[in-house]
């Protein structure tokens, strides 16, 4: 009987792990128009939205512009660069990635998410840190991976490209809480059902 009930129970959590897999053989679409960057106040500093200048170096966003791909992969979330020959201190400005996602479930004409950092300097140039590296949309979670961000320096060139920093993340399906739910209840009773086939039984005095 115990051993029926275990089938059941691993039969429930295998049905489970199912589900929670169902998300990810779907294909999601999705694009980073709309994103911003905002000089914040910093002095000197002028322009927004896609492209900023301060005291001769200009800092522009490129965006992706549309990707479908198979969750759980890696993405491309666009790319920041650095052109001029001023100094490369960007303290104090914010820069905003929009994530409009298309399929399934996302309206792909206003940001259904946004992941945004702070640009601060470091001795070797300047990074990002992400205040909200993350953002769920739709069942499929978005995180930017390189984080914080080292911003490529203007006169740092790679194959005729200069100051090009490529910023990278990943997409995942988010099983959905009654999946979760499942999936502790049938482990629950599996640990359960294990400890009471474990129990020593106990002596009988004649």
């Amino acid at each position: 009987m115990r051993g029926a009930v275990l089938k059941i129970l691993a039969g429930s959590a295998l049905a489970a792990f199912a589900c929670a897999a169902t998300p990810a053989a779907a294909s999601v679409t999705f694009n980073t128009t709309g994103s911003t960057l905002s000089c914040n106040g910093v002095a000197n500093c002028t322009g927004g939205g896609s492209s900023v200048a301060y005291n001769g170096l200009t800092l522009t966003y490129f965006a992706n512009l549309s990707t479908t791909i198979d969750p759980t992969s890696n993405i491309n979330l666009g790319g920041l660069q650095a052109l001029g020959t001023g100094p490369f201190d960007l303290t104090g400005l914010l820069f905003t990635i929009m994530i409009n996602q298309t399929v399934p479930g996302g309206s792909g004409s206003i940001p259904a998410g946004t992941l945004s950092g702070i640009i601060s300097q470091t001795a070797s140039g300047a990074t990002i840190s992400w205040l909200n590296p993350s953002v769920t949309i739709n069942g499929y979670q978005y995180s930017v991976t390189n984080n914080p961000l080292s911003l490529v320096p203007p006169n740092s060139c790679l194959a005729g490209v200069c100051g090009l920093t490529s910023i990278q993340g990943e997409v995942a399906a988010v099983p959905e809480p009654a999946t979760w739910g499942l999936m502790l209840l049938g482990f629950g009773g599996i640990g359960m059902a294990m400890r009471r086939r474990r129990r020593p039984a106990l002596a009988q005095v004649a």
